[in-house]
């Protein structure tokens, strides 16, 4: 089980200039993720890369301004349980019969770890620190845009994580668009609403 507090963005269009907020340290992935529907904003479930994961939101700290970047600050828990054996996981086919919705994603990834107010950069998920992503997502034909924040670490530093990395981001004077409450939700949320 893995703990995160998170804040996301959604778009119909790009919200940052990729030239200014990419570095050289920037992960970039593709791959398919199918979501079961239909959707609880409460809950997500995913297949994704031969693992079936669950993710609960199990607080909400409300509204919160990082550098001008508007949303909700949420508290979530994830399970992931990994096929041991590709045949036991289900076919495209019986995902695509059965309602599951297939969502492509191009992410762009940056991990950082935090040390108080120093941001160094990560190679992998750190263990205390904050993951910084843009991704493109084309659902159905359509592209759709997300941006999200998500903390690691012990729980009281968790929103402080987020804040300094945010800080640190925000530096780059990257936003196309503004960041509200508006379009600010998780994954389960985006999709339930869908």
């Amino acid at each position: 089980m893995l703990q995160t507090c998170e804040i996301r963005w959604f778009f119909s269009e790009p919200p940052v200039d990729l030239d200014r907020i990419l570095s050289d340290h920037t992960e970039v992935q593709e791959r398919t993720d199918w979501y079961i529907l239909p959707a609880n904003a409460e809950c997500g479930v995913k297949l994704r890369e031969g693992s079936l994961e669950m993710k609960l939101r199990c607080a909400s700290y409300g509204e919160r301004n990082f550098c001008d970047l508007v949303g909700y600050l949420e508290i979530w828990k994830k399970w992931s349980l990994v096929f041991g054996d590709v045949e036991a996981a289900p076919s495209l086919e019986e995902l695509a019969g059965t309602g599951w919705l297939d969502v492509d994603k191009k992410r762009y990834l940056q991990r950082f770890h935090v040390d108080g107010e120093r941001v160094s950069v990560a190679s992998e998920r750190p263990l205390n620190g904050c993951e910084f992503e843009v991704t493109e997502l084309m659902v159905e034909g359509h592209p759709h845009w997300t941006v999200g924040f998500e903390a690691v670490g012990e729980l009281i530093k968790l929103e402080s994580n987020l804040a300094t990395v945010c800080q640190h981001i925000a530096t780059r004077q990257a936003f196309r668009q503004p960041f509200t409450r508006d379009n600010s939700y998780g994954y389960a949320q985006w999709l339930a609403q869908r």
